[in-house]
């Protein structure tokens, strides 16, 4: 190792560091306009049990399964109701059944429903169906477009929901395990084909491999906006940029939120994804939703009552979101008059809906907020 790079990781860990205390968010101290709005509750069927939300795809709204006979549930969803809410995708090995299942928007409002098993190491088909403006014409096999990808190689893939690129190309989460110091992959599902993008994430942490893909894959989200824009959003610490993909290299445009996760690798004993820990979890957590024009990141940093979280798991709720445009500019806070776990926002920007529980009753509810008032 040469002097230069000798100084250079000495210092790393200094500038890291600083870069995390200073920008935290890149918009620290940033004076914005602040929005309180008022939410109107939204009647929701009786079958609804309140279960995480997937997909807000037109008014189809896509939340996850408690069920061993469905993937996950649909309904419809409007400022005013949820509707018709049911089981939506089968469970099984059989035709038109799924394993497990990950939910991408299409360009051409449909939805693609990406199969897996449950040991998330291979993608096993990727469906398409038809334009999503009912649950029926959804669920409907005899409109939907299969493409078999059984025969693409072992792939670590960690994700619930997806972005397609184009009519034959998606982005997702994950690396084949042969190119594990990644953490992103375009697949190609009309010519099988896995081709890793060439990122991973720079700490302090001696990690490698696929402990530290792990890591970073976990439970995080990929958002994509207009102009080719991205984001990634990682599960642990407060880690997110927006980046577009240049050939096969991420290109970071704007980081949000800079504190990395911390980790510490627990020896080479090829036990997969329990071979780190993280440590010092940072209270703060968050929900990330977006569409073509803004990024809306949601603020978990509540306890169920309200009050400031002191740790990462008792940060079950909030009430305040930033609003950030594509280029990472900061452009409003909205405080919002009830608690709530998750959120959804339309893809014309008109409405927010906010995910939560009856303090009293423990029933879900789900509160709407015009985000033009």
């Amino acid at each position: 190792m040469n002097s230069q790079s000798y100084m250079l990781n000495k210092l790393y860990p200094l500038l890291l560091l600083s870069t995390m205390f200073c920008s935290c968010t890149g918009n620290k101290g940033q004076s914005v306009p602040e929005t309180n709005l008022k939410g109107k509750p939204v009647v929701v069927d009786s079958a609804y049990y309140g279960s995480k939300a997937l997909l807000l795809c037109g008014n189809l709204l896509f939340t996850l399964s408690q069920t061993q006979t469905e993937t996950c549930c649909i309904g419809m969803l409007s400022k005013d109701s949820l509707a018709y809410y049911q089981g939506g995708f089968l469970r099984g090995h059989g035709h038109n059944e799924f394993q497990e299942v990950a939910l991408a928007k299409g360009m051409d409002s449909c939805v693609y429903i990406a199969a897996f098993p449950s040991t998330n190491s291979q993608i096993l088909s990727i469906t398409k169906t038809e334009k999503a403006e009912s649950i029926n014409t959804v669920k409907d096999p005899g409109a939907w477009t299969k493409y078999d990808l059984a025969s693409l190689p072992f792939f670590s893939c960690r994700f619930d929901v997806f972005n397609i690129l184009s009519d034959s190309t998606m982005l997702v989460s994950g690396a084949p395990y042969e190119d594990i110091e990644h953490i992103m992959t375009i697949v190609n599902f009309r010519n099988p084909k896995l081709t890793p993008l060439d990122y991973w994430p720079e700490d302090t942490s001696p990690c490698e491999g696929l402990a530290k893909h792990s890591v970073y894959t976990d439970n995080c989200r990929i958002l994509k906006g207009a102009d080719d824009r991205f984001l990634y959003v990682c599960g642990e610490g407060n880690f997110a940029f927006i980046f577009s993909i240049e050939g096969t290299t991420v290109k970071v445009i704007k980081e949000l939120y800079s504190l990395r996760p911390e980790y510490d690798y627990m020896g080479d004993d090829k036990i997969g994804r329990m071979n780190y820990t993280i440590r010092n979890r940072p209270a703060r957590d968050f929900r990330v939703d977006a569409n073509d024009t803004h990024i809306y990141v949601f603020l978990k940093e509540k306890d169920k009552d309200g009050n400031r979280a002191q740790k990462r798991r008792t940060s079950v709720c909030g009430n305040i979101l930033e609003v950030y445009d594509w280029n990472g500019n900061l452009e409003k806070k909205i405080e919002v008059d009830h608690l709530g776990h998750d959120i959804k926002v339309t893809e014309d920007d008109r409405f927010l809906y906010l995910f939560s529980e009856n303090p009293d009753t423990f029933k879900p509810e789900i509160w709407a907020y015009d985000l033009r008032d």
